[in-house]
């Protein structure tokens, strides 16, 4: 049985708001993964979590979500990938979000049932690709999927919600800690050379948003709050901006 160091476990949950705590501890505050495949459960979620965003429009609620998904689940994933060569047990039924408030903010954990990893044994290429297929067709593309049948939100909003965390991850953290050439390898290959297949997806999601730049869609997160701030490189900061110069 091949395990995380307790140090390397240390750092994910230092690092990523990934947590040791057994999910059968207190049951009212973690909710299954696989239960949110089926939109009504998925719907009834976003509903209970709506108050944690000031906010009734379920369409925003997700929004907010998919962008704590995404960090929960993919960023220490893909960390773990490149910086330790061993994969997380993230299929459905092992993973658990566990609600938790930091203040005013709703920071949820993700929970592992079964702490369980592999690594690539000859060929680190294969590895990878079966890793990123159980990531992402076989759990974040089942979210998003109950996201859209549960409140009509657009999938480009959700998968460029990921790609901004994977970017960042490989540019915060990644590139200082695992060999140069691997992160390198690793990040190419992910926003430029993965199929579709491997996001159960109709195109490739992370390519179609990958960039140094503006956002192409906008999360929503301004009507969260009550100032309607605007994300950094928000598409909505240009229109607010040639609205402001017609108005002067």
């Amino acid at each position: 049985m091949l395990m995380l160091r307790a140090d390397q476990i240390q750092e994910l949950k230092a690092q990523f708001r990934i947590t040791d705590e057994s999910p059968w501890g207190d049951l009212a505050s973690f909710q299954s993964v696989q239960a949110l495949f089926d939109p009504q459960i998925c719907r009834t979620y976003l509903e209970k979590i709506s108050e944690k965003f000031q906010t009734t429009s379920l369409v925003v609620v997700a929004s907010q979500f998919a962008k704590r998904y995404s960090y929960l689940l993919v960023v220490p994933t893909l960390y773990a990938m490149s910086v330790y060569h061993k994969g997380l047990p993230v299929h459905p039924n092992n993973c658990y979000i566990q609600s938790y408030d930091e203040g005013q903010l709703w920071l949820p954990r993700l929970a592992l049932a079964d702490w369980q990893v592999d690594q690539p044994i000859e060929n680190r290429a294969r590895w990878r690709e079966q890793l990123l297929r159980k990531l992402f067709a076989g759990n974040v593309a089942k979210v998003w999927a109950a996201l859209q049948q549960s409140t009509g939100i657009q999938p480009a909003i959700l998968w460029e919600n990921t790609t901004i965390y994977i970017q960042w991850i490989y540019q915060q953290f990644i590139q200082h800690r695992a060999e140069s050439q691997v992160a390198e390898d690793d990040l190419h290959f992910l926003l430029h050379q993965a199929s579709p297949e491997l996001f159960g997806a109709p195109f490739q999601p992370l390519q179609k948003f990958a960039s140094a730049g503006n956002r192409k869609t906008c999360c929503l997160y301004y009507l969260t709050n009550p100032e309607q701030s605007l994300c950094k490189g928000c598409p909505r900061q240009r229109i607010r901006k040639r609205r402001s110069m017609v108005l002067t």
